[in-house]
């Protein structure tokens, strides 16, 4: 869309990174401020505006910022979605969140719901909180995210019969489970297991390495072990997993570039700014 506007030029081709970064920062700002409060909302923001890789992303030409666009609204929306008090604004967040997921499936396929949905259920079940899932918008959301990511998926497989199998089965299962899985387009990206870890404190610097000085206090390190309360929170519990179960995702291939770790980058910067407010 960006170079069918603008022509195929550099401007364009990297305008889809930017204006995904541009939406994941103010939606980020609206949410926190609206269910946190202001200095927390501002502090997110620069924190993850700020972060080196996510800085750099946002003006390149490829997939993975929009991608850290979509799980990042998901995720936002649905700390929305549990901080919401009347019932229409839950459904509207809920909506809100099975258009992001869509957008999220049709850029890289189901890690996108993978990503997103891990830290949910994994929050839902520490708080028991079950009883909030009947809120959602199960007619509308449901529809919207297939009339989004369907369709493409539909042409593409008629176009190239095999498209479908190769993409779920060997690109998001085999992957994790095989080291010769018929890899078609992974030059390159051959690391080793638990590189993640590494990747994900790279991708958040100076952040993740202010959080790692911070431990020297012991101030610091009782907020961070209050791990109840911390879970607890919607916003912080949330952030929180997300950061953990999404870096673990990744440890469990060695096939994984540093930019798949780009959705770590706003959810960390929630739980930076947390932590330290």
């Amino acid at each position: 869309l960006c170079v069918k506007a603008f022509g195929a030029n550099a401007f364009a081709a990297r305008l889809a990174s930017f204006v995904s970064a541009a939406v994941l920062l103010g939606l980020l700002y609206y949410v926190i401020k609206r269910y946190r409060d202001r200095e927390s909302a501002v502090l997110s923001v620069c924190f993850c505006g700020l972060s080196g890789f996510f800085f750099i992303f946002s003006g390149v030409c490829l997939t993975d910022m929009v991608l850290c666009m979509n799980i990042g609204g998901a995720l936002l929306c649905y700390m929305a979605f549990l901080c919401e008090e009347t019932r229409r604004g839950r459904k509207l967040w809920s909506i809100l969140l099975f258009i992001f997921l869509g957008l999220g499936f049709l850029t890289k396929g189901p890690v996108a719901l993978a990503l997103w949905g891990a830290p949910v259920f994994f929050w839902t079940l520490l708080n028991r909180k079950w009883a909030t899932l009947k809120d959602h918008a199960w007619v509308a959301g449901p529809l919207l995210f297939i009339a989004i990511a369907a369709p493409w998926f539909v042409l593409r497989s008629r176009e190239t019969p095999d498209f479908l199998y190769y993409f779920f089965v060997n690109e998001n299962f085999k992957r994790f489970l095989f080291k010769e899985y018929g890899d078609r387009f992974g030059s390159g990206r051959e690391f080793h297991y638990f590189a993640a870890v590494w990747m994900f404190l790279v991708d958040n610097l100076p952040w993740s390495a202010m959080v790692i000085l911070g431990c020297l206090k012991r101030e610091f390190r009782e907020k961070i072990l209050d791990w109840r309360n911390t879970v607890a929170d919607p916003v912080a519990g949330i952030s929180l997993l997300a950061v953990l179960l999404m870096t673990g995702f990744w440890s469990l291939t060695s096939r994984v570039p540093i930019t798949y770790l780009l959705p770590t980058v706003p959810v960390f910067a929630i739980w930076s700014a947390v932590l330290v407010r």
